[in-house]
């Protein structure tokens, strides 16, 4: 009897240990994973998420729309501290685009660019951006679902072509 309590004291010790391991993502409790990220961050990622899942579905629509709100966040507040000094320029070519060609093209630098922003290591972990690499266009983006891959350079032709390389 003695070993059977002691076996379910110790299971009980054990299984928040494990579900802490497994990552704010992973657990139901967490409201918003970007929370933990700068504001400014915040509300680039998700503007970028909206551009990454249009080029996903091979739409230009609320292109700009996404470009605007990136520039503001990039442009105020933290947003000059937190993010490279040229993202601002790379945010003003994904707007200008014209066509889905140019659009994927711009956002290539523009991914890169907030690539590095992730793996910096300034920023809490979220467990809920993914890089995802593309090796059919050697190009990365991120994505804030890392379990189902939607490539934004090759839209519909190849949605699934990549596979995510590490989160954030």
């Amino acid at each position: 009897m003695l070993r059977v309590v002691l076996s379910l004291v110790m299971l009980g010790l054990a299984l928040p240990v494990a579900r802490a391991a497994e990552g704010p993502a992973a657990r139901a409790d967490v409201g918003d994973p970007l929370a933990v990220l700068p504001a400014a961050l915040q509300r680039v990622l998700r503007e970028y998420f909206g551009v990454q899942q249009a080029l996903a579905a091979d739409s230009i629509a609320g292109l700009a729309t996404h470009a605007d709100a990136m520039l503001e966040a990039a442009t105020q507040g933290q947003g000059g501290e937190i993010l490279p000094a040229d993202f601002a320029e790379k945010v003003k070519v994904l707007a200008a685009a014209g066509d889905l060609k140019a659009a994927r093209a711009a956002f290539k630098p523009l991914s890169k660019s907030l690539i590095a922003v992730m793996a910096s290591g300034k920023h809490p972990r979220t467990y809920a951006v993914a890089e995802v690499f593309c090796p059919m266009v050697n190009a990365g983006w991120l994505q804030a679902d890392g379990k189902t891959v939607a490539n934004p350079y090759h839209g519909k032709a190849m949605l699934t072509c990549g596979g995510v390389t590490r989160t954030f």
